[in-house]
């Protein structure tokens, strides 16, 4: 992702953008529009260590998690939601004692959207660089099946084989670090 540093961004989320999304955010929380673009925004404010910090202690996590939860029905949500999130870039133990996995896991469950498979697999392989909490969910949510069911799904897609192929390379040296 291109850094913020030098352009409107930066300005925007110093003004306290992030803080003002998330107030819009919890003003409308029944709004899956409000929440999309909310989820967008703080994807794109969140462009820089220091803002994805403002976002952390900000609870943006939870914010983005309760508008997953809400609006299971809209895909283009679940996409940006779960998008928003790893931009975010918490800590894979911190991710794990979130709903996160479970939540991106049923929202591919209920909507065959090429994309948001394709994150759902980039954030197994991001939890699968955390630690035992992480690697624990991971196992409970039998993420190797995700990731095999999703390769079968989307047969031509690179997105998906890319980012599946990344997740079990990932997967793979957990099992070579445990034996």
């Amino acid at each position: 992702m291109r850094s913020c540093e030098a352009g409107p961004r930066r300005s925007v989320a110093q003004a306290g953008g992030i803080a003002a999304v998330l107030g819009g955010m919890r003003a409308v929380p029944e709004d899956p529009v409000v929440q999309e673009a909310g989820c967008l925004a703080l994807r794109n404010l969140s462009c820089s260590k220091e803002h994805r910090q403002a976002a952390d202690e900000l609870n943006s996590d939870y914010e983005i998690l309760q508008c997953m939860w809400m609006h299971t029905g809209s895909a283009t949500l679940q996409e940006t939601a779960l998008d928003a999130l790893l931009v975010l870039s918490l800590p894979p133990e911190q991710m794990a004692e979130t709903s996160a996995l479970e939540l991106a896991m049923h929202a591919a469950e209920l909507h065959r959207v090429e994309g948001l498979h394709a994150k759902v697999c980039r954030l197994i392989a991001y939890l699968g660089k955390g630690g035992e909490p992480a690697k624990a969910q991971l196992t409970d949510f039998k993420a190797e099946d995700f990731l095999r069911k999703a390769k079968r799904a989307f047969p031509r897609s690179s997105q998906v084989h890319d980012a599946v192929e990344s997740a079990q390379r990932v997967l793979l040296q957990l099992d070579q670090t445990e034996v």
